[in-house]
């Protein structure tokens, strides 16, 4: 596998946001082919009620975007190496190639 095809995870944790901003940033990031796949989960959290968590599957390449997306929100955005079956890799591949217009 090519650099540029290196694979992560990324892991966005907020709080104090609703579910539905982070789907619609999360949203427009799959649209946009910045990631292939995007799981949003809720839970409560001892300070500010709720902690929403995105974790996206996309290369590496597209990190600093979501990064930087998701940057003026205060949350924290970890990423870590994607360790997958070479099919599923095959779909994150395809599902965040971007053209060059």
């Amino acid at each position: 596998m090519a650099e540029s095809d290196y694979l992560t995870t990324v892991y966005v944790d907020v709080t104090g946001l609703t579910r539905e901003c982070i789907s619609e940033r999360v949203n427009a990031l799959v649209a946009e082919k910045y990631a292939a796949t995007a799981e949003i989960s809720e839970r409560a959290h001892h300070d500010s009620g709720n902690e929403i968590r995105a974790r996206l599957h996309t290369r590496a390449e597209h990190v600093n975007e979501i990064r930087r997306r998701f940057n003026n929100l205060g949350g924290m955005i970890r990423d870590y190496p994607l360790q997958c079956a070479p099919d599923y890799a095959a779909q994150v591949l395809a599902g965040t190639e971007r053209s060059l217009e």
